[in-house]
């Protein structure tokens, strides 16, 4: 990783790329609002943070029904094709998924996961950038087509032998992990020939049988997926060819607009492979939105893309990191020595005193914390592992444990219980600026939803019943909570007003 960063440290301030990189660089996005807050960012970054002799470009998802990243996928490839024409097979493209709105790691919703910040670098590194220094070794050992990743994971690998992404069809990168990890992602069953290569390389080229999404820890045995003892190899990102991107361009047209929402792993990856069927098109238990058209639709899919190769390369030397809830995000930053150490990680960056100057003695912290980006003033108290991003701390503030602010102005003595996530925002209500402040535990699933107004006191949070928040603190109704037709979850839930100024957010939160 070292390595890879000291070559991005000089590629990303220059002018004109002396090593072979990608020629464009693609980020999609939720819908066009996130891709003025996209563009706004990169535009700020290139020439200094990243290379400018690059392409970039943001590609919202369409207007209408979700499509999922397969459909966001093979809607920028029409955009892509659209700007480059015939010239579009000549490049290297890496794609980067990074629509949504972070709902698991709501610091992360409004500049987006693929801008958030890692501890370390000066300028500070994103994680747009820390993809671009992962991969920086991929370019030299492929030819054109299309990169395929998401923003809120980094592999971490070593390498070594004779590899490459040459392969016909689809290339994608294995990671070796506990076969409980395989429940939760997707999980290739190799060749026999493969399982059984002896090499002392850490990087093994394979050929897949046919690929799992999300198995069961049986589904896994039965199929052979697990190649050592309570081992198996599970996904990250992909490569596909220029044929392939041409395919799937072409089924796009042939069916948008689209009208369900396409895995671009599960949807595409369990088409391929020399054992595939087209059993996985009728289980719905991994979608999220189950539409009349999505068995039709994965069933046009797997006919367009059956007896396609999928060629593997085993990363055995390598770990997957996912950064995507806010106890990952704690977990990571503030815990995993392993990620902290191999990323150089630092617990204070871009951070200063009231005098302006970096005082690597202060705050006092009794454990490993991460204050990225930020001013802490005198007699600050951090009990704990906590993650502090973009915020003002004045003067005698106590931090408890396991905490994470974002965008925060703390006034004098104020006090942080532990356990607390607070995020600041500024919204636009016609031309008037406000600013909302959201509080919440970082235990809370924001995401869990119920189907009723009746049903909404099994959610929980900040560790007590949303009918003692409501009626008992707000003194509200849950249909003051709630408006009509709007999902009955926290992300949803009316809870915080808007304020003209940031402090008295904050105060009233």
């Amino acid at each position: 990783t070292g390595r890879k960063r000291e070559i991005f440290e000089k590629l990303r301030k220059s002018q004109k790329l002396e090593i072979p990189f990608w020629d464009i660089v693609v980020i999609t996005a939720a819908d066009s609002q996130q891709q003025i807050a996209y563009e706004a960012q990169l535009n700020e970054k290139i020439g200094c943070e990243l290379p400018a002799s690059v392409k970039y470009h943001v590609f919202p998802d369409p207007s209408g029904r979700k499509i999922g990243n397969g459909g966001s996928t093979m809607a920028a490839l029409d955009r892509l094709e659209q700007l480059y024409g015939k010239d579009l097979n000549r490049y290297k493209v890496l794609m980067i998924h990074a629509g949504g709105y972070s709902q698991r790691l709501p610091s992360a919703s409004v500049l987006g996961k693929i801008f958030t910040a890692l501890p370390f670098g000066d300028p500070l590194y994103q994680m747009i950038e820390v993809k671009l220094m992962m991969y920086i070794d991929f370019p030299s050992r492929m030819g054109p087509g299309v990169f395929v990743t998401c923003a809120d994971d980094i592999e971490l690998f070593t390498i070594d032998g004779d590899w490459d992404f040459y392969g016909a069809g689809f290339t994608a990168l294995g990671h070796p992990s506990p076969i409980e990890i395989g429940t939760t992602h997707g999980v290739f069953v190799l060749a026999t020939q493969d399982i059984d290569k002896q090499s002392n390389c850490s990087v093994l080229s394979a050929k897949c049988r046919r690929f799992l999404h999300k198995p069961s820890v049986d589904v896994m045995l039965q199929e052979g997926a697990v190649v050592d003892v309570n081992t198996v190899f599970t996904d990250s990102a992909y490569f596909m060819d220029t044929n392939i991107s041409q395919l799937l361009l072409q089924f796009y047209r042939d069916h948008q607009p689209l009208e369900c929402e396409i895995d671009a792993y599960g949807d595409f990856l369990q088409a391929l492979g020399s054992e595939a069927d087209d059993k996985y098109t009728t289980n719905s238990s991994n979608v999220t939105d189950v539409t009349e058209s999505i068995v039709k639709t994965r069933k046009e899919i797997f006919n367009c893309l059956k007896g396609t190769q999928l060629n593997v390369l085993l990363f055995r030397k390598s770990v997957f990191y996912h950064i995507g809830t806010t106890l990952e995000y704690l977990n990571h930053y503030c815990r995993n020595t392993d990620f902290q150490y191999e990323l150089n990680c630092h617990p204070m960056v871009m951070t200063s005193c009231n005098d302006g100057c970096l005082k690597s003695a202060f705050p006092e912290i009794g454990s490993r914390c991460s204050i990225i980006h930020s001013k802490v003033g005198d007699n600050v108290q951090i009990h704990g592992e906590s993650i502090i991003e973009y915020c003002l701390i004045e003067n005698s503030v106590t931090i408890h444990s396991n905490c994470i602010l974002s965008n925060i102005h703390l006034l004098s003595g104020l006090v942080v219980p532990e356990n607390s996530f607070l995020h600041s925002v500024v919204i636009k209500r016609g031309k008037e600026s406000s600013y909302v402040t959201i509080a919440c535990s970082v235990n809370d699933n924001i995401k869990e939803n119920q189907s009723s107004l009746l049903k909404f006191d099994s959610l929980n949070f900040g560790g007590r019943k949303m009918n003692h928040i409501i009626q008992n603190v707000l003194c509200l109704r849950p249909e003051d909570v709630w408006v009509n037709g709007s999902k009955i979850d926290l992300w949803h839930a009316r809870l915080f007003p808007a304020f003209t100024s940031h402090l008295d957010s904050v105060n009233f939160t």
